[in-house]
């Protein structure tokens, strides 16, 4: 498992890092973005609902190449994933705001996956490319609390890290304890960090074949993935005691339950469709039906509580769609990302990283 993990790491982040390192040090990232709700779609979108539209279309030049997104107090949260710049978007305006800073080691980390406590405390993984600088690349999971209101900055720290292992952090979902969740995709886990967060993790929560990636010598799905990963678990879903997981490669969600002890109870697959959910990525909880919605590279899925998947949209203004949240004010309003990292390493002109709005109905 870890030589396919490595593999993982290597393909994903050495695409990442060419274009990451094409952007130079420009350090004007939230000021040169197209924004508003009134970006046009392109040619035969169709305005009927369920419909989408760019709240903000960012420079993949200047690494606004955004792969996390969680939502807090009418506002929308995202990162540049290459240059650790956590920004705020005003879902009316689509206004653009700096908000913190997430340290990264340029050429080695990028932000993934975020999730906002009740609080307003946001948690986000910070990926690591372990074959270039072992001492320094370290995957983990900061903690970013807002400011105490006298006009401070928000407080950016370390939550949770492990020497063993934990390279690639991507999911993150934040539990009623306020333990937060998170899943490695390159080694196929899950792991728990408590409340008062863990520097040093010793070993997963959760580690399972049916969060597995693909081998370098075998596939769950017969067709390909769309871009040269092997990858396994990804997005996340904390709901009561219950921790859902989509497994890219595999095209499935996973169930597992949380024991009164803390523990992992035993695994379920609630649902596998190799023809609408390969390439599985973000996850978020329908609160409206108790059901999900998820992002592909192309689009987007619904997925019923008893594990009926259908197809709500796919169109081209999708460029490798990552993580996706649910609006707090709106049930039937989703914001999600663009992260168009592998599509701008091939074409920056025609790439479409962003900040989109999905309405369901």
């Amino acid at each position: 498992m870890q030589g396919q993990s490595l593999l993982v790491a290597k393909a994903l982040l050495a695409a990442f890092f060419a274009l990451a390192g094409a952007c130079g040090d420009d350090d004007s990232h939230t000021t040169d973005t197209d924004t508003g709700p009134g970006v046009p779609e392109p040619p035969g979108e169709s305005p009927e609902t369920p419909s989408v539209e760019f709240l903000v279309e960012s420079d993949p030049m200047l690494g606004q190449l955004p792969e996390g997104i969680t939502f807090y107090d009418g506002l929308i949260y995202t990162a540049w994933s290459a240059t650790g710049e956590v920004i705020t978007v005003d879902p009316a305006t689509g206004a653009v705001e700096a908000y913190a800073q997430i340290e990264v080691i340029p050429g080695l980390d990028f932000i993934l996956g975020m999730a906002a406590a009740p609080d307003g405390t946001i948690y986000a993984a910070r990926a690591a490319n372990p074959l270039e600088d072992p001492d320094q690349s370290l995957g983990a999971v900061v903690r970013i609390t807002p400011p105490d209101g006298n006009g401070g900055a928000p407080t950016v720290e370390l939550f949770g890290a492990s020497s063993s292992g934990f390279t690639f952090p991507n999911g993150v979902a934040v539990a009623p304890d306020g333990a937060v969740f998170v899943t490695d995709t390159t080694e196929g886990s899950i792991y728990r960090i408590p409340p008062e967060g863990d520097p040093d993790l010793s070993e997963p929560w959760l580690r399972a074949p049916e969060l597995a990636g693909n081998s370098a010598d075998s596939m769950f799905c017969p067709t390909p993935t769309s871009i040269p990963l092997l990858a396994g678990a990804n997005g996340i879903v904390v709901d009561g005691d219950e921790v859902f997981v989509g497994v890219h490669d595999q095209a499935q969600l996973v169930r597992v339950p949380i024991l009164p002890d803390g523990t992992a109870g035993d695994l379920e697959v609630v649902v596998r469709d190799c023809d609408l959910l390969l390439e599985f990525d973000g996850l978020a909880l329908d609160r409206a039906d108790g059901g999900f919605l998820m992002t592909v590279a192309n689009g987007v899925r619904r997925i019923t509580r008893d594990g009926v998947a259908s197809e709500v949209l796919t169109g081209e203004v999708f460029d490798e769609s990552a993580n996706i949240v649910q609006s707090g004010d709106d049930p039937n309003v989703f914001f999600m990302v663009n992260v168009a990292f592998f599509s701008a390493q091939e074409s920056p002109m025609a790439a479409r990283p962003g900040v989109l709005r999905l309405r369901t109905e």
